[in-house]
């Protein structure tokens, strides 16, 4: 008789505070159904821009934050008219990557 190869799981507890756990969460959820409207609507293009205001918003930072990350280089903005924005595929896609 041949032996099944049963790979087993294992489960780890960690403990953390219910309003960080529930934070947490609560991001994971927004992330996932903006990814799930963004694919089932198929209507963002790189011409879809964001004002930082929207950006700070969705993401749920503060302007400090978004200056840091824009220092970094992980979020690129363009001026437009005299306006600060940033793609909207460009934040999706590092939305995502976080």
């Amino acid at each position: 008789m041949d032996r099944l190869n049963v790979k087993q799981q294992q489960t780890v507890l960690i403990p953390i505070p219910i309003d960080e756990w529930n934070e947490t969460n609560r991001k994971i959820n927004e992330i996932l159904l903006h990814v799930k409207n963004t694919v089932l609507n198929n209507k963002l293009t790189d011409n879809d821009y964001m004002t930082v205001k929207q950006v700070l918003q969705v993401c749920h930072i503060s302007r400090a934050t978004f200056e840091k990350l824009k220092r970094e280089g992980k979020i690129k903005i363009y001026k437009i008219r005299g306006k600060v924005l940033v793609k909207q595929s460009e934040l999706d896609s590092f939305i995502i990557e976080v």
